[in-house]
């Protein structure tokens, strides 16, 4: 059920840097894979900061996939990050922010002379990310979305997890971020120099911040700013309300198929956005038609293909075809096959331990029982 085969349909082309223009003069620029044919098609879309020229969507074949199967595939780089024009500052320029670049470029997508009007979004991690922003300001084009792998609330499921704040996932992703921006960041004349002190940082870390303290973290100071506003700003803080979907589920007017790993370190965002939207959706159609599964996965799209989690191996039943799982979903939204997709239960997760998948209809699971565990067997004590 999980993993039809299907043929592909089209020869394909590809298409470089495209320009759009957003709100406030800023370009953006993408990359686009299509059939080799003219006509009009639907259209998937992935905002990553990755570089569209790789990025998670590339890495499993997407673009290819798709587009052989009658969808114009378009992956942009995201404000400020490698061939778009801008600054970058994370999860800014999506849904409540002040400019809505996703929306921006969905709406010029859909008035294409080779698109239907319909588009479906995709991509996980941050560019989940994006998706999930795009969703609250609901463009009216987005038929539906396949999220793999994403955060909710950017402070308490990335940030600072449990109030704690993430000093070695957020220093290690600010630094790859910012040496893979530099081009952006620092003249020519700068660039070489700026890269080696970054470098030579990161592989010293340990002995560089016995020396200068973690904030303000000095080396990102006008390279990557936002990292700083992240350690200015601990939870409870206004700063992170901008960046907390869980306020604006009732916003969303979007089906969205919702997909979580076992071991991924957003799982609980994606359980989160599930329950949210499903309770809180704007319409009971959005209620209705939201979709999650839950595998044995560590985080990333190409360990949804795969048995094992380290050394641990769930059998062949756990490993999936990412592309064929997400292809039946577009084909019901945005070309209208009557597929049964509608249909389906609503939630697909896999058992550890009996190796098999369940299917469900809500989330927590129907008489699903919990246990308290302690410390220590005294009611009360120090840890």
């Amino acid at each position: 059920m999980l993993n039809n085969k299907t043929q592909a349909e089209y020869k394909t082309r590809h298409q470089k840097n495209i320009e759009i223009t957003m709100r406030d003069g800023t370009i953006l620029r993408h990359n686009m894979t299509r059939p080799d044919i003219d006509g009009k098609f639907p259209v998937l879309l992935e905002r990553s900061p990755y570089n569209k020229e790789g990025g998670s969507e590339n890495g499993v074949g997407s673009p290819e996939f798709f587009a052989a199967r009658g969808y114009v595939v378009i992956i942009q780089d995201v404000r400020g990050r490698f061939a778009s024009d801008g600054d970058f500052y994370p999860f800014k320029d999506d849904g409540n922010g002040p400019n809505k670049d996703g929306y921006d470029t969905v709406e010029w997508l859909a008035k294409q002379d080779w698109s239907t009007g319909k588009i479906g979004t995709i991509g996980g991690s941050y560019s989940g990310a994006t998706q999930y922003r795009n969703a609250i300001s609901n463009p009216p084009n987005v038929k539906a979305m396949f999220v793999r792998e994403s955060s909710a609330d950017y402070s308490e499921e990335w940030v600072y997890r449990g109030g704690a704040f993430e000093l070695g996932f957020n220093l290690g992703w600010a630094h790859r971020v910012t040496l893979s921006n530099l081009n952006h960041l620092v003249t020519d004349e700068k660039h070489e120099e700026t890269e080696k002190m970054l470098i030579d940082i990161e592989n010293n870390l340990d002995d560089w911040h016995k020396k200068t303290p973690l904030f303000p973290t000095q080396y990102f100071n006008g390279l990557s700013d936002w990292y700083n506003d992240w350690l200015e700003n601990p939870p409870p803080s206004d700063y992170w309300k901008e960046f907390d979907m869980s306020d604006h589920f009732g916003n969303i007017d979007i089906p969205i198929y919702h997909l979580g790993g076992w071991f991924d370190v957003f799982l609980n965002g994606t359980l989160k956005f599930y329950q949210g939207v499903s309770k809180n959706g704007k319409s009971d159609k959005t209620k209705q038609n939201q979709r999650l599964i839950v595998g044995p996965w560590v985080h990333g799209p190409t360990n949804i293909n795969n048995r094992f989690a380290g050394e641990f191996d769930f059998g062949p039943d756990a490993a999936l075809d990412f592309n064929e799982l997400r292809l039946p979903w577009f084909d019901f939204w945005l070309k209208g096959k009557n597929n049964g997709i509608d249909e389906t239960k609503k939630i697909n997760f896999f058992v550890m331990g009996k190796n098999e998948w369940k299917q469900a209809d809500e989330w927590p699971l129907k008489n699903t029982t919990y246990t308290k565990y302690y410390f220590n067997k005294k009611l009360n004590g120090e840890i």
